[in-house]
C-alpha cells in the first residue's frame, strides 16, 4: 500500500551544504571524529538530518548536509536559517584599543553568546565594553586562554570565558610529573606550561639519545621514530608520536580540553572533554 497526501497538502524539503576546511585534521579518523560531534549537535538542537556528502576520501575537506522535511516553507527556510547563522562578526584589534562599538554591534544583533578567533591580547578590552553595556553573554575563546598565566590583567581581561587548554588533572602521567616536581621545588604549578613543556623536553631528549649521528638530520629522524609516547599533557590517553607525514606531536581527538578560570588567579577547572577515544 502506499500512502498520498490530501489534495492541497504540501511537503517541503530544505537542504543545505556547508563545505568545510579542517586544518587540524591529520586522519580520517580526526576528520569523522569532528563532523560525528557538528551532526549530533546539528540534529540534538535543530531536529534535522545530517550527513557527510562529499570529499570522504579527504583529510581536511568536508562537505556537510543537513535537511529537514516541513510542511511549511517558511518553517524549512527559518530551521536552515539558524542552522548556518552566525549573528554577526565584529573584527577588534590585537592590542589595547578601544572597542565599545565592536561589542554594541553584536550586543544590537542579539548574539546569545561570543566566540573570540585570535591571540588573547585583544580580549583585554572586551571586559570593560561588555560591562558598560550591562552584558554578560557566554565567552569562548581558543587556546588564547592559555595566556591567562602570563599576568593579572589577562587572568582578570579572561575570568568568564571558557577556554581551550593542555591540561587535564585526570591525566596520570601529567600527575605524576607534578608530584615530582612539587618534591623538588615545593610548589605544584597546575597548569598547562609545564606539562606542555615537559613534554617537548621529553620528546627532545630521546631524539638526541636516539640519534645516529648526533646531528641535525639524525635527530630529525630520531624525531620520526617518536611513537605514542604517553604525554602529560591534554586529557587522559593523550600520545606523542611524530612520523614522516605526521608532525604534529599532540595525538588523540581529546587532547585539547575545556576550562574556565577560578576568581582565586591561580586555579582553573574543567568544563568538558571534546574526546573519549582512549579510555
Amino acid at each position: 500500500m502506499r500512502g498520498a497526501s490530501p489534495p492541497g497538502d504540501e511537503v517541503v524539503v530544505g537542504v543545505l551544504t556547508w563545505q568545510l576546511h579542517l586544518p587540524q585534521s591529520r586522519s580520517l579518523k580526526d576528520k569523522r571524529q569532528v563532523l560525528r560531534s557538528l551532526k549530533d549537535r546539528l540534529r540534538a538542537r535543530f531536529n534535522v538530518s545530517a550527513a557527510e556528502t562529499d570529499h570522504q576520501e579527504l583529510w581536511q575537506r568536508a562537505a556537510l548536509t543537513v535537511a529537514v522535511v516541513s510542511t511549511e516553507r517558511a518553517h524549512a527556510e527559518q530551521v536552515l536559517r539558524d542552522a548556518d547563522r552566525i549573528v554577526a562578526e565584529a573584527s577588534i584589534a590585537q592590542t589595547g584599543q578601544d572597542i565599545h562599538e565592536a561589542a554594541r554591534s553584536l550586543h544590537d544583533a542579539k548574539a546569545s553568546a561570543l566566540v573570540h578567533c585570535g591571540f588573547g591580547f585583544g580580549i583585554v578590552m572586551i571586559k570593560p565594553a561588555l560591562e558598560a553595556l550591562g552584558w554578560d553573554p557566554p565567552r569562548f575563546t581558543s587556546t588564547a586562554f592559555q595566556n591567562a598565566w602570563i599576568s593579572p590583567v589577562l587572568w582578570n581581561a579572561l575570568l568568564g570565558w571558557t577556554g581551550i587548554d593542555q591540561y587535564d588533572e585526570a591525566n596520570l602521567v601529567g600527575q605524576r610529573f607534578l608530584d615530582e616536581y612539587s618534591a623538588a621545588y615545593g610548589r605544584r604549578p597546575q597548569y598547562c606550561l609545564p606539562v606542555v613543556n615537559r613534554d617537548i623536553a621529553t620528546v627532545l631528549l630521546r631524539a638526541f639519545a636516539d640519534a645516529r649521528p648526533l646531528s641535525p638530520r639524525g635527530v630529525k629522524e630520531a624525531l620520526e621514530r617518536v611513537k605514542m609516547l604517553p604525554a602529560a599533557s591534554g586529557a587522559p590517553g593523550t600520545m606523542l608520536r611524530f612520523g614522516n607525514w605526521n608532525h604534529r606531536a599532540w595525538m588523540g581527538a581529546g587532547y585539547l580540553v575545556a576550562r574556565k578560570l577560578d576568581p582565586d588567579g591561580i586555579n582553573s577547572h574543567l568544563v568538558d572533554r571534546f574526546g573519549q577515544e582512549f579510555k
